[in-house]
């Protein structure tokens, strides 16, 4: 979570911040055994390999990869949205902009821009968007250390009484969706009982 980032990054055995940050992304406890790939390369291959057994089953392959690659295949053909660099001047530059993942989309599944934005605007029509939400009976958790909480619905509004959007303060991306932990929040233990 947010806390535990934190904590890596402000560690203060570091000499700079770039160890810090390398620290992050090789920690184990966070990330398993198999630290964060950077190898554009080598990621793209591993998706265009998983694509190739989809339709079998290769125990190479265990779930987490299946359902990363089925994420990325929704990204491409129906959400459309990453995050990039492109935003402007950041500290780190544009090392990641939109064409990273267009490429991405391009190599593994041969859908391009057009069909990334057509995509975008069939699950908006399909769905509603945030503007046009039509559902009822419906939780939705987002936190608000989450990048993509910002995409999300986060206040009740005009919305049917049914649905009920909680932002859960102090919790980042899915918190709500993994067990309970001895140090969570407080409003992610209220947030689970909803």
């Amino acid at each position: 979570d947010v806390a535990d980032l934190c904590a890596i990054i402000e560690n203060s055995s570091y000499v700079d911040a770039l160890d810090a940050l390398s620290a992050l992304r090789f920690n184990e406890n966070m990330y398993g055994e198999n630290p964060i790939s950077s190898d554009y390369n080598a990621d793209l291959q591993s998706l265009i390999n998983m694509k190739n057994f989809v339709d079998g089953h290769d125990d190479t392959y265990d779930d987490d990869d299946l359902a990363g690659l089925l994420w990325t295949w929704q990204t491409c053909n129906e959400f459309g949205y990453y995050q990039t660099t492109d935003y402007g001047e950041g500290i780190f530059g544009t090392p990641v902009p939109l064409n990273f993942f267009v490429v991405m989309c391009e190599r593994v599944f041969g859908v391009g821009m057009d069909r990334i934005e057509n995509g975008v605007e069939r699950t908006n029509y399909q769905y509603g968007g945030r503007n046009r939400f039509k559902t009822t009976n419906v939780i939705l958790p987002n936190g608000d250390g989450d990048p993509w909480h910002a995409l999300g619905i986060v206040e009740r509004g005009n919305l049917d009484d049914s649905i009920i959007p909680i932002l859960i303060k102090g919790t980042s991306h899915c918190a709500d969706m993994y067990g309970p932990l001895e140090n969570d929040p407080p409003q992610l233990t209220q947030a689970r009982k909803t």
